[in-house]
Order: C-alpha cells, then sequence, then structure tokens
C-alpha cells in the first residue's frame, strides 16, 4: 500500500481484514467490501475487479482498509492466528493467507468418562459390601 506503510503493516492490515471477513459471514455486501479490500492493499492501483469497482458494491473498501491500518499501527491488532503461504519456486505469483481457527480445550472422551464412573460406582458397591460384612461379623 502507498500510504507509507511497511510491508509488514500491509500482511498485518491483510490479516485483521480476513479475521473480519469470517466475523461476517451473514452479510455478503460486507465480504465483498473485505476482499476488495484484501486486493487492494497488494494492488493499490486496482480500479476493477472482474468488471466491477474495486472500491466495492457501496464504495465501503478505502474506510475498511483505513480501519485495518489503524489496528495494526495503533497496536491494536497482532495477528497471531495467520499464516501466510508463499510458493516454491517463487516465480509464482500468488500466496494464500489461511486464518487458523482458535485452539480450544478438547472435551475428555466420553468412554473414557463413562468408564471411570462405572468404576467408581463398583468401587461404591465393594466398599459398602465389605463395610456391611465386616459389620455383621
Amino acid at each position: 500500500m502507498d500510504a507509507g506503510y511497511s510491508a509488514q503493516d500491509d500482511y498485518n492490515a491483510v490479516a485483521w481484514l480476513a479475521n473480519d471477513l469470517l466475523a461476517n459471514l451473514s452479510s455478503s455486501t460486507l465480504q465483498i467490501d473485505i476482499s476488495y479490500a484484501i486486493w487492494t492493499i497488494f494492488d493499490p492501483g486496482l480500479k476493477t475487479i472482474n468488471g466491477q469497482s474495486a472500491n466495492g458494491p457501496d464504495g465501503g473498501v478505502s474506510t475498511l482498509i483505513t480501519k485495518a491500518f489503524n489496528q495494526v499501527v495503533n497496536g491494536h491488532f497482532a495477528p497471531t492466528n495467520v499464516t501466510v503461504y508463499t510458493p516454491t519456486p517463487t516465480t509464482a505469483s500468488q500466496e494464500y493467507l489461511v486464518v487458523n481457527a482458535p485452539l480450544q480445550t478438547p472435551e475428555p472422551p466420553g468412554a473414557a468418562v463413562l468408564s471411570f464412573d462405572l468404576l467408581s460406582a463398583i468401587a461404591a458397591i465393594y466398599l459398602v459390601r465389605r463395610y456391611r460384612a465386616s459389620a455383621w461379623s
């Protein structure tokens, strides 16, 4: 992007936009605007995309780009969940940006929990029977 941002700022802004894209899957117009904003950051001279204005269907691309760079430059966004894949050989021009899902704590396997519960019940029955047997002796 031309506004004096570094290449790293460009990638970080695109990462912010990619996260925003995933957060707004219900709005097709916003999805188009975000997609166009991503393209425009890496190709600032872009005027049209597939015959449509590169400013998006509602003209919101420049606002999104400004918002993305503000988030990055002001330290409000650090792209910890985004990976950029660059093909080799580097003569290919397409890079791939992947937004990784947040890590979730796995649920314990149902069979293990059921087995523990069953063993606990058997142990309780054994202890009750043992107590009763010693009380009658």
